[in-house]
């Protein structure tokens, strides 16, 4: 077989690369990597991972001890021995460092946190904060199926209300969005083991395209539960061995590895003015797919890669001749290895007498990280070609005897190597089992300069939030200046001294990259006195030091720059306004959040089941809520018509948990009273409680003067502006007045069913006129909806606002009443909605005289006043056994406990933090809670204290204390009732209806308010429960 080149020394030398190219291509579509991250198994960041690549550390492994938590998982799947890549560290993650609660970081897919983490790294890596990359960002993340959602199941359950966001697939890219305020495309790929080149192809696209002026491209990959493991040991996929031997005869199947890794993509050009660092140069992406000629949906296709790799080469610019090496798909599998070979040597076999080419995979190192792979193979790619080296790849002993290596310019490199001469350009291969291929062409970034020597001395600075954190950063600053791709010592000073500083810093005046290595490892060894090295913990208020820090400096100047740090000072700086090379990040602040297995219950025997499914949504259509088609919070009660037969029911806490965009497939089941609407993926996007049909409560009044008439061009031009466009079909108010607080409306239409979601939602419309809406407003729940027959195609609707929230709590509660001449067929108490956006400013804008649903002033008598707003009875089941007593207290009541101390309790125990920790006159928003919590903390304490409480009420109210007051004021509860326990939200009780399991995708929110600005910057994660 063909020989490797000779080794070079065992102590790789400092880089000294030739130009990338003598003849550089056009840079049309060239895309800089300007910042990269990694968690891999046995390397947190880039630098470990080169550091373990040349050195052939293999970091295939037995799993972490206990398996995280879940080992009887293992145990019971016979799975014990296997082993793979491991990440470590997987239940740890800083939520507070991304405006999350500690108990929503539980609920989410640890895909998900590791994803922010190293995102966040990726930027600080490059200079750069979600701020300065801008907002026109995208986000491409390729996943597959995570296992988080079995885990879930066996501990909290998927009634929680965090469960949702916390397990949707599309949250894996959409969180990234939503946390660091980015309004670029945004979603998650999956073509399994190819997802994340396929995510860069997207990226690559949209970059050209214009539409985006940076991308994350990232993925991720876990292996929480046994299930997929079992299921490919059967298929005889993974090696026995635990050993992946790519390209070796004893090649026997791949190793399952867990990673996570992210790149920051700008156009070229851009990084260039910008003065990013440019660590390589994208030039060329492809993707296809086999189709059916392989004859097996999982086969491999020689053809199909060929085809990838010659159309990704001609995107490049670059030819066959030009590549040095390829980061290779490389499983070691037999099959799949052979075929791999055999394409790249009909794409770069030629000419004859070419430059050999090596081949490797990371696959050898750390596993097969599946959706997560390709981004691992490209992160080594570009670390190789900074370095000029190809590190080797690991378990290759005998040639697969199957190809004929001595006939091709192919050979694997199973030694470090020194990159050959001309342009250092590589290739990266990614192929999906269910044939989506990928294939990428990367070069090193151009202008690459010769090793410069030393200019004087160089102050540089680091800092960190703890000690810990701080000799943390000084060992991978280590690990940097011992690489081969090291930058010089002034720019590595640059760009420390552009960092945001933390309160435990260091400062080091240096010579040379040598003397910084050795000044900081006997700072790490514990010396207390280092020359020229200082260290302390910032004691004054932050200031800017007006002597300079950079050459020309003297040493003394630097000294006294550096003592003035360490203390506190903040250094100005530089005349850059970007230092372009990558820097070591610190560990960030994490802790131990993670969910642990539930007690093994025996459940209850369920009670039998309904179902039917709708595959269509015709009312979505000319229903468009920021331009996209959104089936409208009105269409629930049709569709419950439709799935029970009748003409007469209700509907109790009827609750929209997520907008659900057309196409798509909702599905609906009863179990008891209780029904559930779930989308395509299993997440849960409307709930209600079904009861009979009440007798109407409202009344319409008589016509008066005190009503004034409104345009109706005006109105729907005012939801327009708001971002709610409502087509022909849901233009069916024909007539509208309102007085304040109230509303009287015509409305006229095609009727479909009992209850036409086109009709109802104009309901919808005169009743947000009644409470003056401004802005864009959707649905959120409705206590009782009654229906007592077909909605007629002419009616009369009565409206009003019921109550009022808080001036800041963005929440509309009303009631309407839709008449068949005088007769009650629906009614709807205690409809609120919940502000999405503000009211457009300026001329035009909805509330402005004469515009929206506020009338005109006009030149008439006084109105008579106008009922002051009502708010709706509470309701007192005489079966609950918990009628008010003369004294206010409910009977059973506990001697001795307040109810704010069990309300505190109780909503201590549902925000996870102790009972000392909760401010009772804080509001709760800021303490962690959110709209879904909200919900189902309400439904708790209703169940508890056997009071018909709004579900919105808490949010409405805001803090526990005024919590309290209002049940105490306008409920008569003053103490809760001996076996009143506190439990958390959404454990039991109402908070459970319809929680049959659910994988738990697609359940997000998908118009979420503006985020609620952190203090670190980030934005807090509230989503609101919502149907648009």
């Amino acid at each position: 077989p063909r020989a490797a080149p000779a080794a070079p020394a065992a102590t790789v030398p400092a880089a000294t690369p030739t130009a990338a190219s003598t003849v550089r291509p056009a840079d049309d579509g060239a895309l800089a990597v300007i910042g990269m991250a990694c968690r891999f198994p046995g390397a947190g960041t880039p630098d470990e991972l080169w550091q373990n690549l040349v050195t052939g550390v293999s970091s295939i492994g037995a799993a972490p001890e206990g398996k995280r938590g879940w080992a009887h998982l293992w145990s019971e799947a016979a799975a014990e021995d296997v082993r793979m890549g491991w990440v470590d560290g997987v239940e740890y993650f800083d939520a507070a460092r991304f405006g999350l609660t500690d108990r929503e970081a539980r609920r989410m897919d640890p895909l998900q946190r590791m994803l922010l983490s190293v995102t966040s790294e990726a930027m600080e890596s490059a200079g750069r904060d979600h701020h300065s990359l801008g907002a026109d960002t995208g986000v491409f993340v390729g996943a597959i199926a995570s296992d988080f959602p079995e885990i879930v199941a066996r501990s909290i359950g998927h009634s929680d209300p965090h469960v949702a966001t916390g397990t949707a697939p599309s949250m894996v890219a959409n969180r990234l969005s939503h946390v660091f305020d980015w309004s670029g495309p945004s979603f998650a790929v999956d073509t399994a083991c190819s997802s994340s080149l396929v995510a860069l192809h997207e990226a690559a696209m949209h970059l050209r395209a214009g539409e985006i002026d940076a991308a994350v491209v990232a993925a991720a990959n876990l292996v929480l539960t046994p299930a997929k493991t079992r299921s490919f040991t059967r298929n005889g996929m993974l090696s026995p061995q635990g050993a992946c031997r790519a390209f070796d005869d004893a090649a026997d199947g791949y190793v399952r590895g867990e990673g996570a890794g992210a790149l920051i993509l700008k156009r070229l050009s851009d990084a260039e003015r910008d003065g990013d660092p440019v660590l390589a140069v994208i030039r060329g992406t492809a993707v296809n797919h086999t189709g059916g000629s392989a004859g097996f949906l999982t086969a491999p296709s020689r053809p199909a890669q060929e085809a990838v790799l010659r159309r990704a080469l001609a995107r490049s610019g670059r030819t066959a001749a030009d590549i040095g090496y390829v980061e290779a798909h490389g499983t070691g599998t037999q099959l799949g290895d052979l075929i791999e070979l055999e394409a790249l040597h009909a794409v770069l076999g030629e000419p004859a007498g070419r430059t050999p080419v090596a081949v490797g995979s990371v696959k050898t190192n750390l596993g097969h990280l599946e959706p997560a792979a390709g981004i691992a193979g490209l992160i080594k790619t570009v670390l190789a070609l900074q370095a000029a080296h190809i590190p080797p790849s690991l378990n290759y002993e005998t040639p697969n005897r199957s190809f004929d290596f001595d006939g091709s310019p192919l050979y694997v490199a199973d030694r470090l190597l020194p990159w050959g001469p001309g342009p250092r350009v590589a290739g990266v291969s990614s192929f999906g089992f269910g044939g989506a291929n990928a294939h990428v062409v990367v070069e090193a970034a151009p202008g690459t300069e010769q090793a410069r020597p030393d200019s004087g001395p160089q102050l540089l600075v680091l800092s960190a939030g703890s000690d810990d954190a701080l000799r943390t950063l000084a060992r991978r600053l280590v690990l940097m200046l011992r690489s081969a791709y090291c930058p010089s010592l002034e720019a590595l000073a640059e760009a420390s001294r552009l960092r945001p500083a933390g309160v435990h810093r260091l400062a080091c005046v240096a010579d040379s990259a040598e003397q910084l290595q050795d000044k900081l490892q006997l700072f790490l060894a514990g010396v207390d006195e280092v020359r020229s090295l200082h260290v302390g913990i910032a004691a004054t208020a932050g200031r800017p030091h007006d002597l300079p820090t950079a050459a020309p400096a003297s040493r003394g100047e630097l000294a006294v720059a550096a003592q003035a740090f360490v203390a506190g000072t903040d250094l100005a700086a530089g005349p850059r306004r970007r230092a372009g090379v990558r820097f070591p990040t610190a560990p960030h602040a994490e802790k131990y959040l993670w969910l642990e297995p539930a007690q093994e219950q025996t459940p209850p025997p369920a009670p039998a089941r309904t179902r039917s499914t709708w595959a269509e949504h015709p009312e979505a259509a000319e229903h468009l809520v920021l331009g996209r088609p959104t089936l409208p919070g009105a269409g629930y009660p049709a569709k419950v018509a439709d799935f029970l037969g009748r003409d007469r029911f209700g509907l109790r806490d009827l609750t929209f948990r997520a907008a659900v965009e057309a196409p798509a497939t909702l599905t609906a089941a009863r179990d008891g009273d209780a029904i559930a609407f779930r989308d395509g993926s299993g997440a849960l996007v409307c709930s209600a409680t079904l009861t009979s049909p009440e007798q109407p409560a409202l009344t319409v009044p008589p016509a008066s003067h005190r009503f004034t008439e409104v345009g109706l061009d005006a109105m729907y031009a005012a939801f327009a502006r708001a971002g709610l466009d409502y087509g022909t079909g849901f233009r069916t108010v024909t007539s509208l007045s309102v007085a304040p607080g109230e509303a009287l409306g015509v409305l006229r239409g095609d009727t479909a069913g009992t209850v036409d979601a086109r009709l109802l939602d104009g309901a919808f419309q005169i009743a947000l006129a009644a409470c003056g809406a401004q802005g864009l407003y959707v649905p959120f729940t409705v206590e009782r909806l009654t229906v007592l027959g077909r909605l007629p195609a002419t009616a009369r609707v009565y409206a009003r606002r019921d109550r009022d929230a808080g001036p800041d709590s963005g929440l509309l509660t009303g009631s309407l009443v839709v008449l068949d001449g005088d007769e009650p067929v629906l009614e709807a108490r205690g409809i609120t909605w919940k502000r999405l956006s503000a009211a457009p400013s300026g001329p035009g804008a909805a509330g402005d005289s004469g515009h929206g649903h506020r009338p005109a002033p006009a030149p008439a008598p006084a109105p008579a006043p106008a009922p002051a707003p009502v708010r709706a009875p509470a309701a007192v089941h005489a079966s609950n056994g918990h009628l008010p007593a003369s004294n206010g207290h409910l009977p059973g009541g506990l001697p001795g406990r307040s109810l704010e101390a069990a309300l505190a309790d109780w909503v201590a125990a549902a925000l996870e933090l102790d009972a000392a920790e909760l401010e009772t006159d804080r509001p709760l928003q800021e303490q962690g809670l959110d709209s879904m919590l909200a919900v189902s903390l309400a439904q708790d304490i209703r169940a508890r204290l056997g009071v018909d409480i709004p579900v919105t009420l808490v949010l409405e109210v805001g803090t526990v204390d005024r919590l309290a007051e209002e049940l105490r004021d306008e409920y008569g509860v003053t103490a809760p009732p001996a076996d009143a326990t506190g439990l958390p939200a959404g454990a039991g009780g109402a908070g459970a209806a319809g929680s049959e399991g659910s994988a738990g995708t697609g359940g997000e929110p998908a118009h979420p308010p503006a985020p609620v600005p952190m203090p670190n910057g980030n934005a807090a994660s509230a989503p609101p429960v919502l149907a648009a």
